[in-house]
């Protein structure tokens, strides 16, 4: 019905969670498991997320978040058909969306950076994102930051990998390989069928808003 669990930690990392039935179980090896589903909600201050199913293993500490996904934190929102986080600590070490990714990261409203790919793998320092890898059917549309912080133009990129390096949540860096195509439109001539990707969902709707807001009715 209304169950909710919490992993206590400061007021930062306490991450609060509610599924319709909650269930934790110890194995014959010693692993801890807990098992929440259906109708997945969790909050935490740097991270919320939404699924159908989540289970939660002790023994490697992943979190293995199933059927329609979706992690947000900042201005960015992640999902995919199937999403492991790999924790230490309560800090995120590593996310992994092995079937199909996206990554769209609200720039300036209606405008959105929006990456797509087969598999995602995303690294973490201190809680920080460092590095993305994105292998197969790479797709992005990006709209780079004028000196006066402004967006006046829109890049849209395919190849078949790509990988990227983060500096302090901002990108650094970005290394693009095998058969990669791409332009670059001024704003004030893009259609809109360049500035979305196929796939793109924005569903800030969804977002738990905090502690209170996870049991719905």
């Amino acid at each position: 019905g209304n169950a909710l669990a919490k992993e206590y930690g400061s007021a930062v990392d306490t991450l609060y969670l509610h599924g319709k039935t909650i269930r934790t179980l110890m194995l014959a090896d010693s692993t801890r498991l807990m098992i929440a589903n259906p109708g997945v909600r969790f909050w935490r201050k740097d991270m919320q997320g939404v699924c159908d199913s989540l289970t939660y293993v002790g023994a490697d500490s992943t979190i293995h978040m199933n059927y329609d996904p979706v992690v947000w934190s900042d201005n960015r929102q992640v999902f995919g058909n199937k999403i492991v986080v790999h924790m230490n600590d309560s800090t995120v070490e590593r996310a992994e969306l092995p079937d199909f990714a996206f990554v769209a990261e609200e720039v300036e409203a209606p405008y959105f950076n929006q990456l797509a790919g087969r598999e995602m793998i995303a690294y973490f320092t201190d809680g920080s994102l460092t590095q993305l890898d994105v292998n197969g059917n790479v797709q992005a549309v990006m709209l780079p930051q004028e000196s006066d912080s402004t967006y006046n133009k829109v890049a849209n990129i395919e190849s078949s990998f790509l990988r990227a390096f983060f500096k302090g949540q901002e990108l650094e860096s970005a290394k693009l390989w095998n058969e990669s195509t791409g332009s670059i439109t001024p704003l004030y001539l893009a259609k809109k069928s360049i500035l979305r990707l196929p796939t793109f969902k924005w569903m800030a709707d969804l977002r738990p808003k905090g502690p209170d807001d996870l049991i719905k009715d």
